[in-house]
């Protein structure tokens, strides 16, 4: 082989490497993108939940509580 051949297929070579480590790079950036996305989501999504739930307890324990001492006191004779 000429030496001219030989330094075009090392070329190439090269270049086939370079793309496949720039399309790693891009897949793992990609994922963790996604990843990151997904986290955020799950996040929020739990975050609401809990609002809701500590919303939800704000409102039926008062309630309850209320209502059992009012009728403990009722109950009563003086």
């Amino acid at each position: 082989m000429s030496d001219e051949l030989l330094a075009l297929q090392h070329k190439r070579v090269l270049e086939i490497l370079q793309e496949s480590v720039q399309k790693k790079y891009m897949e793992e950036r990609a994922k963790k993108s996604f990843n990151i996305t997904a986290l955020k989501e799950w996040e929020e999504a739990a975050y609401l939940e809990y609002k809701k739930n500590e919303a939800r307890k704000n409102c039926a324990n008062p309630g309850t509580v209320g209502e059992f001492i009012r009728t403990e006191s009722a109950d009563k004779s003086i």
